[in-house]
């Protein structure tokens, strides 16, 4: 069964309705009337006659129009703008130049689409570089960042351990001083101390001594009977009195000297031990040479029990720092 157009209405119903369902039209008196008159309908390319209905040729594909009621085609064979492969092809009408001018535009659209793509690849590429560029400035301004973090640290722990090094080498220095004015000085205060002893005691027992005789007895060569007078014949001596001054000196140097001395540090805290210890023997030591009192006996075990404990605080010392030597000046009178 295929399908008609009704003639009146043209409205699609079956080829085998007698009547049209919209119109009414008979028709089959219709068909029956121009049956003679109706062409048949052939393909334009392989000659194959083709149903009222079909609009493409079975044979070869071809499209082709369908043909009215009466017979003829509405416009028979292939549209001249339709090529056979049934792609629409340009209309003889239009224009060479219009032609050329479109292909002009396409190119130039073509051509355009192609820079737009070009400069967008650009652009990618670019911004590819640039954020791999900022990427590696970024690591780079990092490395030199923890390198001149790593190179400070490393300059101020050495500047730290140059300082430590510069101190401990002062803080030696200071005890060696110390502990050389020390000794010098106590030697100095020793010597004072027995010579006071040596005169209070031949002036007692009257003894002659070489040392002592200038002190002990008096312009007419006899003995003094008062021992004070003796030992103020010595205290007031000028040599004696300037050794004494000096010793004087020598005790507010040394005091100085041992302040200095405070916080030694962690190597240096037994030899700063040991000083301390002969720095208060020392002071005992002073005190003999610059105040004596008491009786002769008293006077003498003070002047022992100070001078051993100076000779061992010596000794200790001796351990930690290079004490010079003082046994000529010990052996001999020191200038008084």
């Amino acid at each position: 069964m295929a399908l008609i157009h009704c003639p009146k209405c043209g409205k699609e119903v079956s080829d085998r309705a007698e009547t049209c369902p919209a119109c009414g039209c008979k028709l089959v008196e219709y068909q029956t009337e121009n049956v003679e008159n109706r062409k048949k309908r052939t393909c334009p390319d392989c000659g194959m006659e083709l149903e009222d209905s079909v609009t493409v040729c079975p044979n070869c594909g071809c499209p082709c129009l369908i043909t009215s009621m009466n017979g003829e085609s509405c416009e028979e064979g292939r549209p001249e703008n339709i090529s056979q492969d049934g792609i629409e092809a340009a209309s003889p009408d239009v224009d060479a130049e219009e032609c050329t001018s479109a292909g002009g535009q396409a190119d130039d659209s073509q051509s355009d689409l192609a820079q737009a793509n070009f400069s967008q690849a650009e652009k990618e590429e670019k911004h590819h570089f640039a954020g791999w560029s900022h990427k590696k400035l970024a690591i780079l301004i990092a490395a030199c960042t923890g390198a001149a973090v790593l190179i400070l640290i490393l300059a101020v722990s050495g500047m730290r351990h140059m300082q430590a090094i510069a101190q401990e080498k002062q803080y030696e220095e200071a005890l060696q001083t110390a502990a050389d004015d020390i000794i010098q000085s106590g030697n100095d205060a020793e010597y004072a101390a027995d010579l006071i002893y040596s005169v209070w005691y031949n002036c007692i027992y009257e003894e002659d001594d070489i040392l002592t005789d200038r002190y002990t007895k008096d312009s007419y060569g006899y003995f003094y009977d008062d021992f004070n007078d003796a030992l103020a014949s010595l205290m007031y001596d000028d040599d004696f009195e300037k050794k004494t001054s000096q010793l004087e000196t020598d005790r507010k140097k040394i005091q100085r000297e041992m302040k200095a001395l405070k916080n030694p540090p962690k190597e240096y805290r037994e030899a700063c031990t040991s000083v301390k210890a002969l720095y208060n023997a020392y002071l005992d030591l002073q005190d003999c040479a610059t105040d004596p009192t008491g009786s002769l006996s008293t006077y003498s075990n003070e002047v022992n029990s100070a001078e051993s404990k100076f000779s061992r605080c010596s000794k200790d010392v001796e351990m930690y720092v290079d004490i010079e030597s003082n046994d000529e000046n010990s052996a001999s009178e020191p200038g008084i």
